[in-house]
């Protein structure tokens, strides 16, 4: 994800606020860790649920996801609600560790 987000920015989920926000990209160091969270995350993800992260590398907002995606904005809530819920329930796990942010995407 990464390679797709650049050098500037990384979508972060808070898991305290139940958002995801785009946040300044970690060291090099950060980099690895991230890159496989983010796999662990989207491993059993449907297309659907790729294609909506993937298209929120860009910072659109929900409803311009579903204008690209040809669905509606209830669509893409719903599919970022299950990737939330995956996310939440592999850092309960401790599979994961979610990064926190401060402040909400844009619905």
């Amino acid at each position: 994800m990464r390679e797709i987000l650049g050098p500037d920015r990384i979508w972060v989920y808070d898991a305290t606020d139940d958002w995801w926000d785009l946040a300044p990209a970690p060291g090099p160091e950060n980099q690895t860790v991230l890159q496989e969270t983010l796999s662990i995350i989207l491993a059993e993800a449907s297309m659907e649920e790729r294609a909506v992260c993937e298209a929120m590398r860009t910072g659109a907002t929900q409803e311009e996801i579903a204008q690209r995606l040809g669905t509606t904005r209830k669509s893409v809530e719903r599919r970022l609600s299950r990737v939330r819920g995956r996310a939440k329930k592999l850092a309960a796990a401790g599979v994961i560790v979610a990064p926190a942010v401060s402040s909400a995407v844009t619905r």
